[in-house]
């Protein structure tokens, strides 16, 4: 077997035979066929309903991904100790077997090879043991529908149904409190995913609520240096945020900067993310010196990361832009502006909202300068984007005529600025 190290591996395989052959082939039919089962098993809401092709690509393109999570991650981490106190050599070649299948397939020999090995030399000291080939499947067969039935969460997520994300969230934590238990972190899971669809809901203290919940169990099982309880402060603080509480925002912001420091270091994306929440908090504030500087870092940080034709990179000059623009920098937020617009168009083109927002911003600042024509310049551009991806009948498209308008009105063209006040009306009315 290729990729796989050890000389006893052959005898052990044939002293197991079908035992192993037959465990990996229902492994294989359970990731093949697993969710057309598990829709049906389970009674997954509103699953027969739906279309079959937008969920289920939704699905699949989200599934892989946090499959791949939960087997390199979640289920590597969680699991690898149980397997070696309580599991028999049936087991752990039955684990092998499938952790081979997924590594093999993600083509990254050097992980494929550390992690096996590391099994392969856990196999020397077991004895074949029905029991745990038993509780082996049991496990494995409770972590793939728990996976699937989050993923159809999540597809909800994409479709922006958050009632029925709501919902089924709930059907969801209902059942994992019975099968895992209240202090599990699939339940923690659960709370934090409910958070998510309250906030989406612009329910923001049901949200918080939730994320508390989330927070406390994900404290107890993991204490305050890991990924989750980093991740659940800073729903709190987005939470906050949205709330208008931009202080107690910046406080839970502060703990998963520093919990993500220790999991990550400096130069991670989820450390920049949250110097940009910091940041954004600061702005808020008033206090646009700090927000400068805790984008700086972040901007540093995804530099190294991903290099400077990247959205992060342009939505971190976009934020140093219209923090230069508030303090009344002009010049410093038009070059910051321009670095954004440059990396953008690389990687959208023209026509994207995300460019269209950065040219809008570059008309204001033009207009703050009474640089009308550079302004007009810079308006028409986002408007003729934003058209193309809208149609007329957009807040977005309205607001590019309503900022023609304004400037038509500065330049004392007042006919012109009533045409695009009354297109921006009508538009704002459609809508």
């Amino acid at each position: 077997m290729k990729g796989v190290k050890g000389k006893n591996y052959d005898f052990i395989i044939k002293k197991l035979g079908g035992k192993v052959i037959d465990y990996k082939r229902k492994l294989q039919e359970l990731n093949r066929d697993g969710l057309k089962e598990l829709a049906g098993k389970f009674k997954i809401p509103g699953y027969s309903k739906m279309k079959k092709g937008e969920l289920l690509n939704a699905i699949q393109r989200y599934s892989k991904k946090e499959i791949k999570r939960a087997f390199g991650l979640g289920f590597w981490h969680k699991y690898w100790k149980l397997f070696t106190i309580t599991a028999g050599l049936a087991s752990i070649i039955a684990l092998l077997f499938a952790l081979w299948s997924y590594y093999s397939s993600q083509k990254d020999t050097e992980l494929t090879n550390r992690r096996l090995s590391d099994m392969e030399r856990t196999l020397a000291l077991k004895i074949e043991d029905p029991e745990s080939l038993k509780k082996l499947k049991e496990e494995h067969e409770k972590e793939l529908i728990s996976i699937y039935k989050d993923e159809v969460g999540k597809a909800y997520f994409v479709l922006g149904k958050y009632n029925k994300v709501k919902d089924y969230y709930e059907n969801i934590l209902q059942s994992d409190l019975k099968t895992f238990g209240k202090g599990h972190p699939k339940v923690a899971r659960d709370w934090s995913n409910l958070g998510v669809a309250w906030h989406y809901l612009g329910k923001y203290d049901k949200a918080i609520e939730y994320y508390e919940k989330a927070l406390q169990s994900y404290l107890k099982t993991y204490g305050k240096d890991h990924p989750e309880v980093a991740r659940n402060w800073s729903n709190l603080g987005v939470a906050w945020h949205y709330l208008g509480k931009y202080d107690r925002a910046i406080e839970y912001y502060e703990k998963a900067l520093q919990s993500d420091i220790k999991t990550y270091g400096k130069d991670h994306p989820k450390v920049a993310k949250d110097w940009i929440n910091i940041g954004m908090a600061r702005h808020y504030l008033g206090k646009y010196d700090r927000a400068i500087e805790y984008y700086e870092k972040a901007l540093q940080s995804d530099l190294k990361t991903y290099g400077k034709d990247h959205p992060k990179v342009a939505a971190i000059w976009n934020s140093l832009g219209i923090t230069y623009d508030s303090l009344g920098k002009y010049d410093r937020a038009i070059e910051y502006y321009e670095k954004a617009l440059q990396s953008d168009l690389k990687t959208y083109g023209k026509d994207h909202p995300t460019v269209a927002a950065i040219w809008n911003n570059l008309g204001n600042t033009w207009d703050s300068l009474g640089k009308y024509d550079r302004a007009i310049e810079y308006y028409e551009k986002a408007l003729q984007s934003d058209l193309k991806t809208y149609g007329k009948d957009h807040p977005s498209v309205a607001k590019d005529w309503n900022n023609l308008g304004v400037v038509w009105d500065s330049l004392g063209k007042y006919d012109r600025a009533i045409e695009y006040y009354e297109k921006a009306l009508q538009s704002d009315i459609k809508t």
